[in-house]
């Protein structure tokens, strides 16, 4: 049978997934990939890669998902 899905997701966070350049990634005709947007989508790409976590415990709980985008974007420039 085929592989189990966290399987597949555990071997790919491990494939340097964290190396990405943004700006290679992101559609080039967003109207604006200043530094500050970059920052913000390194931050939801991290949040985003900790909940795949295997180990449940390892994950953030959604209170601190949402207590850390909250700060976030009470830091606005």
């Amino acid at each position: 049978m085929g592989e189990h899905p966290g399987d597949l997701m555990s071997l790919n966070l491990n494939d340097g997934i964290n190396q990405i350049n943004f700006k290679e990634i992101l559609d080039s005709r967003l109207s604006s990939t200043n530094q500050q947007n970059l920052k913000k989508f390194a931050l939801i790409w991290d949040l985003a890669l900790s909940c795949l976590q295997a180990n449940p415990q390892s994950r953030p709980t959604l209170r601190g998902v949402a207590q850390l985008m909250e700060k976030e974007s009470s830091h606005k420039t």
